[in-house]
Formats: C-alpha cells, sequence, structure tokens
C-alpha cells in the first residue's frame, strides 16, 4: 500500500501527541491574572469577581509571546490603561514570567525540531512495508493495511454523505429548512 500525504500527516501528529509537553502558556496566564488581581484595589477586585463584564478590560503584556489575558488593568496616572503593569509595578512576578516565555520557547523549538525529523523520516517511506521495516519502533502509529475494494474512498464517501446531507447539490429535495 502506498502512504498518502494524510497517512504521513496522521503519522507524525500521532507520534507528536505522544511527546509530552508542559503547557506555559497557561502557567503564565494564570500567573499574569493573578498579578494583575493583586495589583487592583480590594473594591475593584471584589467588582470584578462579582460582575466582571462591567469592567473596562485589556490585555497586560507579557514576555515572549505568552497569552495574554483580556482583564481590568490599572491605569497610569494620565488615566491610561496601563499594559505594562506587570513589569513596573511587579518586577518578581515579570522576572517568573521572562523565565516560563523562556521555557516555553525552548519547548516549541524542541517540538518543531522533532517533528521536522518525523517529517522526513516518514516522507523516506514510499510505502506501508517500507514504514515497517525501516521504523519497527513507530509501527504503532503506522497506518492499517488498506484493501483494494475501494475503502481507501472512504473519507470521499463521508464527505458526499455530508453534503447530501447538507442539501448538496442545489436543488437536491433533501435540503434543510430555512
Amino acid at each position: 500500500m502506498n502512504l498518502n500525504q494524510y497517512d504521513r500527516s496522521a503519522f507524525v501528529k500521532a507520534v507528536m501527541d505522544d511527546v509530552p509537553s508542559v503547557d506555559y502558556k497557561q502557567r503564565a496566564l494564570d500567573m499574569t491574572i493573578a498579578a494583575v488581581l493583586k495589583l487592583l484595589p480590594k473594591e475593584v477586585r471584589a467588582v470584578y469577581k462579582l460582575c466582571p463584564e462591567y469592567l473596562d478590560k485589556n490585555s497586560p503584556n507579557t514576555p515572549g509571546g505568552l497569552d495574554e489575558p483580556y482583564m481590568p488593568t490599572p491605569r497610569t496616572e494620565s488615566g491610561r490603561s496601563d499594559y505594562n503593569c506587570i513589569s513596573k509595578r511587579d518586577p518578581e512576578t515579570w522576572a517568573k514570567l521572562e523565565e516560563l516565555a523562556e521555557l516555553n520557547k525552548a519547548q516549541h523549538n524542541q517540538r518543531d525540531a522533532l517533528e521536522n525529523k518525523l517529517i522526513a523520516v516518514i516522507g523516506a517511506c514510499r510505502t506501508l512495508k517500507q514504514a515497517q521495516e525501516r521504523l519497527p519502533e513507530f509501527a504503532k502509529y503506522l497506518p492499517a493495511e488498506r484493501g483494494t475494494t475501494g475503502v481507501s474512498n472512504l473519507p470521499v464517501a463521508n464527505v458526499i454523505a455530508d453534503l447530501t446531507a447538507a442539501g448538496w447539490p442545489k436543488g437536491n429535495a433533501k435540503a434543510p429548512d430555512a
């Protein structure tokens, strides 16, 4: 059986799904929210907990492309939102966020390198038999043998069934009610 692009992509995704990773973005998000809430006056914090929809929201800056929450931020003396409130007013938390940003970047680079290696390895295999011979450690990630009875066309059949159920082609008597 020849491997197609979907087989190769599914192989890479399955292997990468088994590579453990740490959600540094969620850790940073939680830390950012806690830091900004700590900077707000206790009365504002109470309102935020009870009725967050009544407060203006902005995104405080975080280092290294970490996710930024959309939440109330303290204002500067000029009355504008202080997007840099954490870096200015809580340098200890900012330092921890910078560490998380570096760890996130390193993990991202490592995972990208691994994924590129997997793409190259499976890309060198034209058939399932070649992949099984060359990559015995990855046997559980390889696709099952497809028969020659048209089973390989199942994804197309599913798409056609879904399109037909949605009223394709136009003018089909089974079109959904508008």
